[in-house]
């Protein structure tokens, strides 16, 4: 979205965010300096944190976007991907005043190939969108927009989701418990409710640029935190993937990681734990 935005030359802001996610109070004061022609987030597993915006801030954002009139646009591709019970229902459920633009798409939930997606919003709004995807592609084609609602409507979508969340769930716990294990004192991840990723924040003094290199050098891929955000916070974080990859996979990744963050942390090298030729990428 980020990408998105910028290549159209619309200037954004950043929201802070903590456990509970969006901080509700300090958007305000955002909207009141900036007057933002739109509020955009992921309240439900976001990307890349894994929070969850509480119930209490759901009410308050709504509540906002009626007092200012301002649209809210909520990116819901995870919504399905709860790893510890079901997620608190989307904005958009509560959404009396229509204020809310739902996106959502099964890139996430079925596959990432699947480059599908769907608009919840106010007719006169789809009746705008459609215009605007015509003059890119005139529609996504027929057939595979048949395929994926006969899918759909066979109960084949939620079999898959059921049988994956475990798998994840699997692999979820094994990347916090390599972190517990490897990881240097300093640095710290939140524990992601459902999604694909944790957020790590490092402490001062590493850079996100130095460890980067030298961890593809070892076979281990990270997204670098700035690319998260419309600017940097002061503090150097990493996002972690774990949806792709087996337990053992994930241990011996995080496992590389903890090595070249001890030897950025204190100077002392170590010891890389590998399994077989490589270490995986995560």
């Amino acid at each position: 979205m980020l990408n998105i935005l910028a290549a159209r030359g619309i200037r954004t802001s950043g929201v802070p965010m903590d456990e509970e996610g969006m901080v509700v109070d300090a958007l305000e004061e955002s909207i009141r300096a900036e007057r933002p022609a739109f509020i955009y987030t992921i309240p439900t597993y976001h990307n890349p944190r894994g929070v969850c915006l509480s119930a209490q801030r759901r009410v308050q954002l709504l509540e906002l976007a009626a007092r200012y009139r301002i649209p809210i646009v909520e990116d819901d591709i995870y919504g399905r991907l709860g790893l510890e019970g079901p997620a608190q229902p989307a904005l958009k459920a509560h959404d009396y005043g229509g204020h809310v633009i739902y996106l959502s798409s099964v890139s996430k939930s079925l596959m990432p190939g699947l480059r599908m997606g769907y608009i919840v919003a106010a007719p006169d709004l789809i009746r705008r969108f459609a215009a605007q995807r015509q003059a890119i592609d005139i529609c996504a084609p027929p057939i595979t927009q048949r395929a994926l609602a006969i899918f759909i409507e066979q109960g084949w979508l939620h079999s898959h989701i059921r049988r994956m969340l475990p798998r994840y769930r699997e692999r979820r716990d094994a990347l916090i418990s390599a972190m517990e294990q490897s990881f240097p004192c300093g640095v710290t991840w939140t524990r992601p409710q459902g999604g694909f990723a944790c957020w790590v924040s490092l402490p001062g003094g590493i850079s996100i640029t130095d460890l980067y290199v030298n961890a593809v050098g070892r076979g281990v891929a990270f997204v670098p935190g700035e690319m998260f955000g419309p600017a940097p916070d002061g503090r150097a974080h990493l996002r972690l993937c774990f949806s792709a990859e087996p337990p053992e996979r994930i241990s011996d990744a995080v496992a590389t990681l903890g090595m070249l963050l001890r030897e950025r942390s204190y100077g002392q090298p170590g010891q890389a734990a590998v399994s077989g030729d490589y270490v995986p990428v995560i």
